[in-house]
Parts: structure tokens; C-alpha cells; sequence
């Protein structure tokens, strides 16, 4: 009898290891590439309701993109200790954002950026709820650009 219990001693034991062993691979494999319930790597915030609202999608669009029938921009999330807000929402040029996709096809899978079409990008930011886009590189833009908590401390966008 004492053999029998510990043969099922060893296995339930053996059996608790391996659980706590894929658990804590799948911990790792989480932690390692990045991934949160909101997104993970190669991800963006995008809104489609000029910043009421936010959600996921993948950083190779180049905004503005149509989706489901939806214009998409890409939203800048914020935290100011109480909510999760949209500072701001940014899309391309026409221009920038064909050289974008244009470099995206023909290097695959790599994600690409603004060097990677060997010019620079004209880039658009607004807050929700303003009409006109204003190019990032202006004051205007880098004022848009730049959000703070009510005590004047900025803040720093959230990564999906």
C-alpha cells in the first residue's frame, strides 16, 4: 500500500511541476515579446471618432487608413492618473504615407518608417475635437505634441 500512495504522490507532484513550468513559460514568452491585453509589439493606438474612442491595431498602416468602412488616425493615449484619455491624433501626407507603403512592399515583412523611403515625412497632429491639422514640425504641431497633467508635468504616451 505504501508504494501505491507514493507512486500517486509522484505523480500529482510531477503533474503540479509541469503546470507551474508551462505557467511560468508562458509568463516569460509574455514578458519577453512585449504583449499587454491592449496590444504588443507592433502595435498602435488608432481612433476612429476623432479621439472619443481608441483601440489596437497594427503599426504597419499609415494613417489615415480606411478599416470596416472607417477612417482610421493614429491616437497618442494618455495617462493622467485617473483615466486613459487621447492627447492627440497624427496621420501622413498623401504623399509620405504612398512612399510608406510603397517601402513596406518592397522590403516584406520589415517594418518601415520615414527613413526607409529616403525622404523625410510630412507629418499631421490635432487634439480631438479641433478642426485643422497642423504639420508636426510647427510650433503649433510640437505645442499639440506636447501634453500635461493638470500640475504641468508631462506626460509620456502609453505603448499599446
Amino acid at each position: 500500500m505504501q508504494l501505491k500512495e507514493q507512486l500517486t504522490s509522484k505523480k500529482t507532484r510531477s503533474i503540479l511541476i509541469g503546470v507551474i513550468l508551462l505557467g511560468c513559460a508562458g509568463l516569460l514568452i509574455a514578458y519577453e515579446t512585449g504583449a499587454t491585453r491592449l496590444g504588443g509589439p507592433g502595435k498602435m493606438f488608432v481612433s476612429c471618432d476623432d479621439g472619443a474612442t481608441f483601440e489596437t491595431d497594427s503599426i504597419k498602416q499609415f494613417p489615415p487608413y480606411t478599416s470596416d468602412g472607417k477612417d482610421y488616425v493614429r491616437a497618442f493615449v494618455f495617462n493622467d492618473g485617473s483615466k486613459q484619455f487621447v492627447g492627440y491624433l497624427m496621420k501622413f501626407s498623401d504623399d509620405t504615407r504612398q512612399r510608406l507603403m510603397t517601402a513596406q512592399d518592397k522590403l516584406g515583412a520589415a517594418v518601415v518608417n520615414c527613413d526607409s523611403t529616403g525622404k523625410g515625412c510630412e507629418v499631421f497632429v490635432k487634439r480631438p475635437g479641433e478642426h485643422d491639422w497642423s504639420p508636426l514640425s510647427s510650433p503649433k504641431g510640437l505645442e499639440i505634441e506636447s501634453i500635461k497633467d493638470g500640475l504641468g508635468t508631462a506626460l509620456q504616451p502609453l505603448t499599446p
